[in-house]
């Protein structure tokens, strides 16, 4: 379901994907940019323009059951976790997320060729599920081969302002992702009965860089 939470101070959005005792025991809420055909993304993010993404987010947990993304992709349908043949650049607690492996109190930066399990750096420290963190994702070179430069940037909690650090870098993907087109990316899954997994974004915000306009 999606909310907006008003009531707190300058408000926020939330997702939520929330499981009950008798019902289905995965549940899924992804937010995109769409069209007027439903699952349809309008991708608008080229990697071949080098596009940036920042990102306030908070999820509400970090068990292995209650998972959260938070990029661009192609990715049109919400889904326990992303598809293989799924492209996508993006921030979860998932370690390993096609297969998948999740739960992780550090965020992971991902970057998801469509063919191949995706390639990951680790982010240093831990996620706070009471603050919000901010996240910026930075592709500095084309995709279209597999070597490639995208950089993710973190800070876990911005309530003493925002410092952020260096994730990692991914150089290569196995598989070549193409110079190919993405949408919005935020999913939150929960994959057990009787759990909810709430996902709060303050703000997305994309951009190209100057050089390239």
């Amino acid at each position: 379901t999606y909310s907006n939470t008003s009531n707190n101070a300058n408000g926020f959005e939330r997702i939520t994907a929330a499981t009950d005792a008798t019902g289905g025991s995965s549940i899924r809420c992804l937010e995109t940019i769409g069209t007027n055909t439903a699952n349809t993304n309008n991708n608008i993010f080229y990697n071949g323009n080098f596009p940036q993404v920042v990102m306030k987010v908070r999820p509400s947990a970090s068990g292995s059951n209650q998972r959260v993304f938070a990029g661009i992709s192609t990715i049109a349908s919400a889904a326990a976790n992303p598809s293989i043949n799924g492209r996508g650049i993006y921030f979860t607690n998932c370690s390993a997320p096609t297969t998948p492996t999740c739960g992780s109190t550090t965020w992971i930066g991902a970057v998801q060729d469509g063919t191949n399990a995706a390639n990951t750096v680790t982010c240093t420290g831990n996620y706070s599920t009471a603050n919000f963190s901010y996240l910026r994702i930075e592709v500095r070179k084309n995709t279209s081969t597999t070597s490639i430069e995208v950089q993710f940037f973190v800070d876990n909690d911005v309530t003493n302002g925002i410092a952020e650090t260096s994730c990692g870098t991914v150089t290569s993907t196995t598989s070549a992702m193409g110079d190919f087109a993405m949408s919005m990316f935020l999913m939150a899954a929960s994959t057990t009965t009787s759990t909810t997994t709430n996902f709060d974004i303050d703000y997305v915000g994309f951009c190209i860089p100057c050089t390239r306009c």
